[in-house]
């Protein structure tokens, strides 16, 4: 039995890992270098006012549709994917607290 219990807790342990290793990793290419940021998770696509705040500070245009990932190692920090028309998407890097942008980017 306990050898049972033995192979149940490296099988968890395993598929634990393989999810870590699962994150998706989004590269954001721009004039200044390339960024690359972990995000994880499915989109959001509800309203965000600290993001929503910023984008109008750096008077971001053609953001009428926009979908964004917060930074699984920081709380300040978001990918978004802004759009007119939900089918040609530039990329951003948010700080809302600082009002901070970073982009507009290329979409892989």
């Amino acid at each position: 039995m306990s050898g049972r219990l033995l192979f149940y807790a490296f099988l968890l342990i395993a598929a634990g890992v393989l999810v870590k290793m699962m994150v998706p990793t989004y590269v954001i290419r721009n004039d200044q270098g390339i960024t690359i940021v972990r995000f994880s998770g499915p989109w959001r696509y509800d309203f965000h006012e600290g993001i929503m705040s910023a984008l109008a500070a750096a008077q971001v245009r053609n953001c009428k549709y926009y979908r964004y990932q917060p930074n699984i190692f920081g709380e300040n920090e978001f990918l978004i994917h802004c759009s007119s028309d939900k089918q040609h998407w530039v990329g951003y890097m948010v700080w809302p607290k600082t009002s901070k942008v970073l982009g507009p980017a290329k979409v892989d």
